[in-house]
């Protein structure tokens, strides 16, 4: 379960990104979560807490389309970024 007292704000870019999946969301394309639906309410607090204070996770899409070519599934997992001087 999502903590859902984190009342920071999100920023202009995941607020915009939100609405784009709102409206995905409105003409049927199902939407996830590290696997799961979660309701449009808890979207905001999702993209908040993964957005880390120290920058090491984000939420990746992956777009899954029909043969037809139309989207039908975007999938959000959680990524952990690792130390990238490392490499």
């Amino acid at each position: 379960m999502y903590n859902i007292t984190n009342d920071r704000p999100i920023s202009e870019v995941q607020r915009r990104y939100i609405e784009a999946l709102r409206q995905h969301r409105q003409q049927g394309v199902k939407i996830t979560f590290d696997g799961k639906e979660r309701p449009e309410k808890e979207w905001e607090t999702i993209f908040r807490l993964a957005d880390s204070a120290d920058g090491t996770s984000f939420y990746m899409a992956d777009y899954i389309a029909a043969p037809q070519g139309e989207i039908v599934e975007i999938r959000l997992e959680k990524v952990r970024v690792r130390d990238l001087d490392t490499y």
